[in-house]
């Protein structure tokens, strides 16, 4: 898309505290050639695609307060997006996500409190909730309908309490000749994973709580 015949590049975050009918909003569509895209706060949003295109941002949980109801974000998988920033979806209806190929570090509280029920990391991913925040490091924390989750061979760290009290979280996937991995002591702690999942998750480096 154009303004004024040059393309838009770039889309600041957007919130209903500026613009009320910001909350009559229920979908967004970001235009393809966008490369950065703030993100976006309202009450009604449910939907959201984003362009193959994206390498910067965007945020739709900020602050806990942002987008309640918003059920489903879609990103092609060839997306240049390499970071998935703090709070992308934090206390989001999130049921389901896939991530681009590039994405390498997630950021923290990104998905917690939201509605995930399996996640599969992509192979290029190396730190997941890493952001220099040590208070906002819970990147999956209390999802309580995530059930299982894959982790990628690459891995190389996992900040603290990235899946804490993810109550209903039974098994984690870890791939044969998987390295060790930096993780915080209560990464997994109050979940309820089966013992095989423990044996492996300690086989590569974790020594905290279950």
């Amino acid at each position: 898309d154009t303004i004024e015949g040059l393309p838009v590049k770039e889309i600041a975050y957007m919130k209903n505290r500026d613009n009320e009918s910001f909350n009559l909003v229920t979908s967004i569509v970001v235009p393809e050639g966008v490369t950065s895209f703030g993100g976006f706060r309202g009450d009604a949003l449910v939907y959201v695609s984003l362009p193959s295109t994206l390498k910067e941002g965007p945020t739709f949980g900020r602050w806990g307060m942002a987008c309640k109801n918003l059920v489903r974000i879609d990103i092609p998988e060839n997306a240049p997006l390499e970071e998935i920033p703090e709070e992308f979806a934090y206390r989001t209806s999130l049921a389901q996500f896939t991530f681009p190929s590039a994405v390498k570090t997630i950021g923290g509280s990104a998905f917690s409190s939201t509605k995930l029920t399996s996640v599969e990391l992509p192979d290029g991913l190396e730190n997941i909730g890493l952001n220099g925040i040590v208070d906002s490091n819970e990147c999956f924390a209390d999802c309580k309908e995530l059930t299982t989750v894959k982790l990628p061979k690459g891995l190389k760290s996992v900040s603290r309490r990235s899946f804490r009290d993810c109550s209903n979280l039974t098994e984690v996937i870890v791939p044969e000749g998987m390295g060790k991995v930096e993780f915080g002591f209560l990464d997994f702690a109050r979940t309820n994973l089966n013992l095989k999942s423990q044996e492996a998750l300690k086989a590569i480096g974790y020594t905290g709580e279950f």
